[in-house]
């Protein structure tokens, strides 16, 4: 079984339709990671703010099988 991680990324788009995106791990205030957004992509009266929720694979090591043979 894959292990996942839950990650929220606030998403800021302004009228120009620049965008800037931002979250980390155990930030869980909507309102604190808004801010933050917000005031990266520059002020704008049309500024949308959207809140992406997604589960991602946590990385694993690969194991590999292999034999050494001699001559």
């Amino acid at each position: 079984m894959t292990r996942a991680v839950k990650v929220r990324v606030a998403v800021a788009v302004n009228g120009a339709g620049c965008w800037y995106a931002i979250g980390w791990s155990g930030e869980t205030d909507d309102d604190e990671i808004i801010k933050v957004v917000t005031g990266n992509v520059g002020y704008d009266p049309l500024v949308s703010v959207s809140i992406v929720t997604a589960d991602l694979p946590i990385p694993e090591p690969a194991e590999v099988e292999a034999a050494v043979e001699g001559p």
